[in-house]
């Protein structure tokens, strides 16, 4: 009983992360150096992605699992827009179909050879979006339903699509800022979303306004969120008003405070929420950062 008291009670208390080797490792990426805060990389069954250091226009490298090791500095890429891309996401239910947002404005939904790319550049979209009237920032598939997307953008706006007809189903206003964040909750019946007005915004995808908006972070850097699987919490980091990162977990029922707060460090990287349905755990990785959390 003593001992119990100074001995972590966590089921994953004896797990660390250990470094792949190099030839078990992806090489020669050259990640985007964009400020803008997505998360760079994204994965389906099949494939994954990362946004691509481009001289000119914008582009993502996709590749097969199987591709490890060095690699070929200049590999074929997705290279259609005119702008450096933002963000990227895969389909949910086609590993080989993919969403990018630009800064020229443009989503573009891109349909991908199984195996991978080989030869040249993939430049022609199968689907082209266009509404935004300033740089578009964030794409989120909807988690339930077919070929619907949600996108936002530099103009406040947050749009749903119907990919397959190329054409827009909704668009939410509300938000009195630059929109940082996207993430639907497990049966796509709500997103949340933040944004550099320091709000926190939950929307019935159905309907035109915020079902509810509340404070969230109180420091001036960005500020993120995220569902928590079947468990319907809702997860922020941001930064204190003395610049010290932090997250919160909030219960979006009851939002006039949060569940549970915590202090991470001063460090000035943005943190990367991610959440593990199936072990419950939270991986938060920060911007610069060398390590991740859990």
């Amino acid at each position: 009983k003593r001992m119990s008291r100074f001995v972590r009670q966590s089921s994953y208390r004896h797990v660390f992360g250990t470094q792949a080797k190099r030839d078990d490792s992806y090489d020669q990426i050259k990640v985007t150096r964009s400020a803008w805060d997505t998360d760079k990389v994204a994965a389906s069954t099949e494939l994954f992605g990362c946004i691509w250091e481009a001289g000119g226009g914008g582009a993502f490298v996709v590749k097969p699992y199987s591709q490890t090791g060095k690699g070929t500095p200049n590999p074929p890429l997705v290279a259609g827009h005119k702008a450096t891309v933002l963000d990227i996401k895969f389909h949910p239910f086609n590993p080989y179909i993919v969403a990018s947002a630009s800064e020229d404005c443009l989503v573009k939904i891109w349909q991908i050879p199984e195996g991978g790319l080989e030869g040249d550049n993939l430049t022609e979209a199968v689907q082209v979006l266009k509404g935004h009237r300033r740089k578009a920032g964030t794409v989120q598939f909807h988690p339930t339903a077919n070929n619907v997307l949600a996108t936002s953008g530099a103009d406040y706006d947050l749009h749903l699509w119907d990919i397959e007809e190329g054409k827009k189903v909704l668009t939410v206003k509300g938000h009195t800022n630059i929109i940082q964040s996207t993430s639907w909750n497990y049966d796509g019946s709500r997103m949340v979303t933040t944004a550099k007005d320091k709000k926190v915004r939950i929307f019935d995808p159905r309907q035109e306004d915020s079902v509810a908006a509340f404070a969230g972070h109180e420091g001036v850097k960005g500020m993120r969120s995220l569902y928590c699987g079947k468990r319907d919490l809702i997860m922020t980091v941001g930064f204190s008003r003395s610049s010290d990162r932090q997250f919160y977990l909030w219960d979006p029922r009851s939002t006039e405070k949060p569940l549970h707060r915590t202090n991470i460090d001063t460090a000035s990287g943005m943190l990367m929420p991610f959440y593990d349905e199936d072990t419950n755990v939270f991986y938060l990785a920060g911007k610069g950062d060398g390590n991740i959390r859990y």
